[in-house]
């Protein structure tokens, strides 16, 4: 193998390249793939229609507040959206700025008018 097509230092060390000190790529910190781990699930019973259209405002709040980051720099992506008989289920990616940080699936029971936040947070890659 060539020397330049090589990761790390001459011993194949890879602390040079950056990926051992918890400094990833920007590659990966873009992409949606990974391993997620459920941070919080969070139930509210009969709400109001305008409650309802305002759920995933909510629902960005309560990320915000689970960790110390900004809200102004954040957003959803929407990724799967899924309707059943008396309920909806959108499933959005949370970014903070470029990076995938989260999933957040919102489910809307339109008959009772309750609503349920289920947050997958991304697994850090590395050392912990």
């Amino acid at each position: 193998m060539d020397k330049k097509h090589r990761m790390g230092d001459s011993r194949g060390n890879r602390l040079g390249t950056g990926y051992g000190r918890g400094v990833l790529p920007k590659e990966y910190r873009r992409s949606k793939r990974g391993n997620f781990e459920l941070s919080f699930v969070e139930s509210y019973k009969g709400l109001s229609d305008t409650e309802l259209s305002l759920v995933d405002k909510y629902g960005l709040d309560m990320i915000a507040l689970s960790m110390p980051a900004d809200k102004k720099y954040m957003s959803l992506e929407l990724d799967k959206e899924k309707a059943g008989v008396g309920y909806t289920a959108d499933t959005y990616y949370v970014r903070y700025m470029d990076q995938v940080i989260g999933i957040l699936t919102i489910r809307v029971d339109t008959y009772l008018k309750d609503v349920t936040f289920i947050y997958k947070e991304r697994a850090r890659k590395g050392r912990k």
